[in-house]
């Protein structure tokens, strides 16, 4: 009895159901891969995993683009808890242990969205079963199980949606301190998973309930205070994004067609029917539009009836909810109505995040909801409700021969739209019938049908979104890795970004099929970024949705500059090895990455940075000197003899750590300036025997300190000291909400109720 009893908890279905859905992953010597958790999430895990282990903290990545910020990359998310728990795998079984913690990862975030979501819908007043089936319908739709697989960062963002909504609900309808805390801390967990936009659509969204709530003053301004305190408990994390954003490219916004690359398109609302209908990227069969996670939004055939049915039977009491689902509908088609794009170019926001589907996550939200009122809505089994219930089945049940039909004569790229009809059929004809006939013996047996059944919809129609590769991936050593190691000691890599984009996405993350085209260890021999950082190869490209403007700046040059200025930009970046084809590579002989020049060129502004290059490099003496910026420049006072050139007596002795601070010994007979080939960033400080110097940018991208006539010991070091007060003050706004909770008797996200 008390087994029974256990089975029947639908968390142990949602359990059930997440382990069925990730099972691909999580088998021993299994990994999750593909997309951004091979190319970005588990590279930088692994540097910063690295760097804490030396007892540093993950501020800077020396290896891709010349150098970037790791932390304040906000997508790393190293100051979020479910982080942690993967370093907790990479301390016992190193990078294979990490890489095979992300798919707990998702299975842990699948969980905590389901049950904040069925949290939620009871704090709405809706009974637990139908909490529970919206809990499911969210937690497990498409557009949460897809994402899962292909953007962990989405992933876990979307997972704290329903638990900022919830906590958000109980402190307009109960203002005081124990809702505030709960509300601070889940908004602030929500902040620091990574994926501002998600976070973005979550608060709009709460925003609008608080606009059906109308919530008195009082409640207003502890909902006010819980915001702030949530960014001071995110903000060192936040700090950094937030001047990481603005030094990028994308300070100015987006790129219109860039922005709007992922419209959703209106043919896809056939897979609130079947997620089959346009073929599957696991299957290598997929037709539609681009890029399916994107887009695809099934909760469950049975969801999906019983939020249309609590439309029809209550439209009035339906009608907040049918208004924001119309408003993500227009939203979400993008560029395919005339709305989006003109809120693209005259709204703040609309032109900072991209993919317009993405609006989506209000649209299973609120189906959600819907099945959630649908189910407490059906009561007992009527006469009208049988007539209905049998004229559904029937008329899916006609939809069979249909479905056959368009097998037999559809060409055979569209023939899964009839495969896809023909599941919808199926699972609605059998959901149907399973209403009627358990609906007759009492609504708690329906309930648990209808629970039962939402499981095996989504555990079929929701598998694919999770391929796994071998250990071969993640393997600590490869073919040719010591003779790549042999060929960049002391120099980089650089790849034409074309090479890059076709390796990328006709090799590796083919969007119409998931399955690659070579072993994906082949990736870490063609140097692709991220992959890199698991060797720790160095190069000058980079694979990142934020990149410093000056690195765009620098690969513009990179590809439209005539020759010879490529190949001597490129040697004077520290370029080692230039890949021009999957199968051939140039080596190059580099500028060292500790140069002394007594040659300099003073400008004031980054324009005239690249203009006053690109005429050295026209020069047979391009390696002579260096372009340094500043706002107000500061020669080296010299004595009456002229410089030596080449920097002739000149002793460079230099030692670079994983975190990117330098360790030199420099021993010069005249002053001169001390080039280090590393991207320049605030944040960098340099002292020479122990007193603080200046940074200058040089060459626009790498960095240049005056060093006096002697020797010395020079240092260069990122210290950023605007963000460690930052943390220091996260620091501070934790410690203050723990107290807070001790005192109030806050028990954490479960809190106290009144």
């Amino acid at each position: 009895m008390r087994f029974t009893k256990w089975f029947r908890n639908p968390a142990w279905l949602a359990l059930a159901l997440a382990l069925a859905l990730t099972a691909p992953v999580l088998w021993p010597g299994r990994y999750i891969f593909w997309g951004t958790p091979y190319f970005q999430f588990i590279p930088w895990r692994w540097l910063a995993w690295r760097l804490l282990v030396q007892g540093r903290f993950p501020w800077w990545n020396p290896f891709t683009g010349l150098g970037m910020p790791l932390a304040a990359n906000y997508q790393t998310a190293v100051l979020y808890p479910g982080t942690w728990l993967t370093w907790l795998f990479a301390w016992v079984a190193g990078l294979s242990g990490l890489a095979y913690a992300h798919g707990w990862w998702v299975v842990l975030h699948l969980l905590l969205g389901a049950w904040g979501m069925a949290r939620w819908m009871q704090e709405e007043g809706r009974s637990r079963p139908a909490a529970w089936l919206a809990g499911l319908a969210f937690g497990f739709s498409g557009y949460a199980v897809a994402r899962g697989g292909v953007f962990l960062s989405m992933n876990a963002a979307m997972a704290w949606t329903p638990w900022v909504l919830w906590a958000w609900t109980r402190l307009l309808r109960r203002p005081g301190r124990g809702p505030l805390l709960t509300l601070a801390l889940v908004m602030a967990m929500q902040l620091l998973t990574g994926h501002a936009q998600t976070t973005w659509y979550t608060w709009l969204f709460a925003a609008a309930l608080g606009l059906r709530q109308r919530p008195g003053g009082r409640a207003f301004a502890y909902a006010l205070l819980a915001g702030v305190w949530a960014l001071l408990l995110a903000g060192g994390q936040m700090a950094a994004t937030a001047e990481y954003t603005l030094l990028s490219a994308r300070s100015q916004g987006l790129e219109a067609d860039f922005a709007l690359q992922y419209s959703f398109w209106p043919w896809y609302y056939l897979l609130l029917l079947s997620p089959w209908a346009f073929g599957h990227p696991a299957w290598g069969n997929h037709w539609g539009f681009p890029a399916l996670w994107e887009h695809t939004i099934y909760v469950g055939v049975l969801p999906l009836l019983l939020a249309l049915y609590a439309l029809v039977r209550a439209p009035r009491r339906m009608l907040f909810w049918l208004g924001l689902l119309a408003v993500a509908q227009v939203l979400a088609l993008g560029r395919f109505t005339p709305v989006y794009p003109w809120l693209f170019r005259h709204v703040p926001t609309f032109d900072a995040f991209q993919a317009p589907a993405r609006w989506h996550l209000w649209t299973v939200l609120l189906l959600a909801v819907l099945a959630a009122h649908g189910a407490d809505a059906v009561q007992t089994f009527t006469p009208r409700m049988r007539y209905w219930l049998n004229l559904g089945t029937a008329g899916t049940l006609a939809l069979v021969p249909f479905a056959l039909m368009g097998q037999a004569l559809l060409p055979q790229a569209y023939r899964t739209l009839a495969w896809g009809l023909l599941g919808f059929a199926v699972t609605a004809g059998l959901g149907l019938a399973v209403w009627r006939f358990a609906l007759r013996r009492g609504r708690r047996v329906w309930l648990r049908a209808i629970l039962l059944l939402t499981v095996l919809d989504l555990a079929v129609n929701q598998q694919g979104w999770y391929p796994a590769t071998s250990g071969a991936a993640y393997a600590q050593d490869f073919p040719n890795k010591a003779r790549l190691a042999q060929i960049l000691a002391g120099g980089r890599f650089w790849m034409p970004p074309d090479l890059q984009q076709q390796l990328l996405y006709e090799v590796y993350l083919r969007f119409r099929d998931f399955r690659p085209q070579a072993p994906l260890w082949q990736a870490r021999t063609q140097m692709l970024p991220n992959v890199n950082l698991l060797d720790g190869f160095p190069g000058v490209n980079a694979y990142d949705p934020l990149r410093p403007a000056r690195l765009a700046r620098l690969e513009d040059a990179l590809t439209t500059w005539p020759e010879p200025q490529r190949t001597r930009l490129l040697r004077l970046l520290g370029v080692s090895l230039r890949i021009e084809t999957p199968t051939h590579s140039e080596p190059l002989d580099p500028a060292a990455w500790l140069t002394w020049v007594e040659q300099v060129e003073w400008v004031t502004s980054e324009d005239q940075v690249w203009q006053a290059l690109a005429r050295r490099l026209q020069s047979p003496a391009w390696a002579q000197g260096v372009v340094l910026e500043a706002a107000s420049p500061r020669p080296l006072q010299r004595g009456p003899s002229p410089p030596a050139a080449g920097g002739a007596g000149v002793m460079l002795e230099g030692r670079m750590y994983l975190d990117g601070r330098w360790d030199i010994q420099v021993t010069a007979p005249r002053p001169g300036y001390l080039v280090v080939r590393q991207a320049y960033y605030p944040g960098w400080r340099a002292w020479v025997d122990g007193e603080e110097v200046p940074l200058y940018p040089a060459d626009g991208v790498l960095m240049a300190l005056p060093v006096p006539a002697g020797r010395h010991r020079v240092q260069v070091v990122y210290a950023p000291r605007h963000l460690y007060a930052a943390l220091a003050l996260q620091a501070a706004a934790w410690a203050a909400w723990f107290v807070a909770a001790r005192r109030h008797g806050h028990t954490g996200v479960k809190g106290q109720r009144g």
